[in-house]
């Protein structure tokens, strides 16, 4: 299973959730990306899988993998307009996934999706700032 995988089935859920849209049909605007941001639009959110605890071994011989996740998310204007926004993506995300646990998103049952703390600036320039919250999952 790739990272890119089960990182598209957070994408898809966030999109169902009503967080922004992945799987764009005719008109629609894709805001929510995985691996990196395109230059438009400018506020959107990236998701990136990377490496978490080392896999665990449960009772019935199955293993239960662990990989951390980041959401990045990227809003443009004046510095606290574009704070505002940024935070607000932030936050749809977080009302979405934070404190899952035994739920199956797309093809994984995830016993436990948490944020691993607040979310972090990741600093203003040109215009835009990028802000950024992390998680820790288990999926079977």
């Amino acid at each position: 299973m790739s990272v890119a995988d089960w990182v598209d089935d957070i994408c898809q859920y966030l999109e169902d959730q009503g967080v922004g849209i992945y799987s764009p049909t005719t008109g629609q605007t894709v805001n929510i990306f995985i691996h990196h941001m395109r230059d438009t639009p400018v506020n959107c959110i990236c998701l990136e899988g990377y490496a978490g605890r080392a896999p665990a071994f449960t009772h019935d011989g199955k293993t239960a993998y662990r990989p951390n996740l980041q959401i990045m998310a990227r809003a443009g204007g004046d510095p606290i307009t574009a704070h505002a926004a940024a935070t607000a993506l932030l936050d749809a995300a977080r009302a979405a996934i934070d404190d899952k646990a035994n739920t199956v998103i797309g093809s994984h049952t995830y016993m436990e999706i948490r944020t691993t703390g607040e979310q972090m600036s990741l600093g203003y320039e040109n215009g835009v700032i990028k802000i950024s919250q992390n998680y820790i999952t288990e999926r079977k």
